[in-house]
């Protein structure tokens, strides 16, 4: 049993600050079981023997007078820097092509291409997630040189340092001005390279410290950058916050607003993925379900010339019309409903949508 604690794995539970034991635990079961691997191959991998991780798997390693935080670290450690693909089940196999969907793949495109900094915001619902995911992976299997990293409430900038520096294959510990080598280092290696971040408001946490580092790795490795979040970053930069951020607002190239579906787009999406249309009614209900209503409207086009102020409150939710196709493929699949019509499958797919569970989507 490997008890012997050396100052630098002190360092690295402090560096790593793992989970409790019962997540960190759980992570390795699932990560063992999609890996296809045994517990002798991920204990050879973190530098324990076989039977002292079967004694953490178990809870038992605590009970022989074991600390685990080394043990905790160096698994955690290990599952953040060989992420496995493919087990994001937001990633959708297909995508819909709607106007929005089209407007956010030009702009990653811009932004990698011309190494541009481009601003995406817009309502819940809009597809930005879902589709800076669905680039990250689809670049991750040819050329890996987009990036998509998902901010977080609290994000300071030596985190967020670690999170694109586990992204790109680099080098994640030591101080800031280390990880930053490292990450640019591989940034330029991989040029031309773009950063998706996700939930980009959670940036301006702290006196935007995470905002500003990431001002920094742009600069200095020449990468693009797609910024996708909520209406609250666009009205932080816009109220005095962005005052103390003129030098990040010059490097801002563009900036978009997601508007969701329109009610025609419904009638050529139905054609694509089902085949056919659909009924009238069925239609009816399904822009009532997907109907949801933008909040900051109202805000939003108090920051628009006066001549560009009339911003619809309500809007069409592409993920609800995507769960939508997607719980009817699902229902067709099943043996009793493959002689029905479609109207009548898709009568039960939006009854069983719109239920309490279905309407928080």
């Amino acid at each position: 049993m490997e008890t012997a604690r050396k100052p630098k794995e002190w360092l690295l539970v402090k560096e790593i600050n793992p989970p409790a034991a019962r997540t960190v635990r759980a992570a390795a079961v699932q990560y063992m079981n999609q890996a296809g691997m045994e517990q002798a191959d991920l204990a050879r991998e973190i530098g324990y023997k076989r039977q002292t991780l079967n004694f953490f798997i178990n809870n038992r390693y605590t009970e022989l007078g074991n600390r685990d935080d080394i043990i905790r670290a160096r698994l955690w450690d290990y599952m953040e820097r060989h992420p496995l693909a493919g087990l994001d089940g937001d990633i959708p196999t297909k995508l819909l092509h709607t106007s929005d969907t089209q407007l956010i793949l030009e702009r990653i495109e811009q932004a990698h291409q011309r190494q541009r900094v481009i601003v995406l915001e817009g309502p819940p619902g809009t597809s930005k997630t879902t589709v800076l995911k669905w680039q990250a992976e689809r670049s991750r299997q040819k050329r890996s040189d987009t990036f998509y990293l998902r901010a977080w409430y609290g994000i300071l900038g030596k985190p967020l340092l670690r999170g694109l520096a586990r992204l790109a294959g680099a080098n994640g510990y030591g101080d800031r001005d280390r990880i930053l080598r490292n990450l640019v280092r591989r940034l330029r290696q991989r040029h031309p390279a773009v950063l998706l971040i996700d939930e980009a408001q959670h940036l301006l946490y702290q006196r935007a410290d995470a905002f500003e580092q990431l001002r920094d790795v742009i600069d200095l490795s020449g990468c693009g950058c797609v910024l996708a979040g909520h209406f609250n970053f666009v009205r932080a930069l816009s109220d005095g916050l962005g005052r103390d951020l003129e030098q990040w607002l010059s490097r801002i190239d563009l900036h978009e607003h997601l508007r969701g579906l329109e009610a025609d787009e419904i009638d050529q999406l139905a054609d694509q993925y089902l085949g056919q249309e659909l009924p009238p009614d069925v239609r009816k209900m399904l822009i009532q379900f997907a109907s949801a209503r933008d909040r900051n409207a109202h805000q939003r086009s108090a920051l628009l010339p006066s001549s560009e102020r009339r911003m619809p409150f309500r809007y069409l939710s592409i993920r609800r019309v995507r769960k939508f196709f997607e719980r009817v493929e699902e229902l067709r699949e099943i043996k009793e409903n493959r002689d029905k019509p479609l109207g009548a499958v898709a009568r039960v797919a939006l009854k069983l949508l719109m239920a309490p569970a279905g309407r928080a989507l």
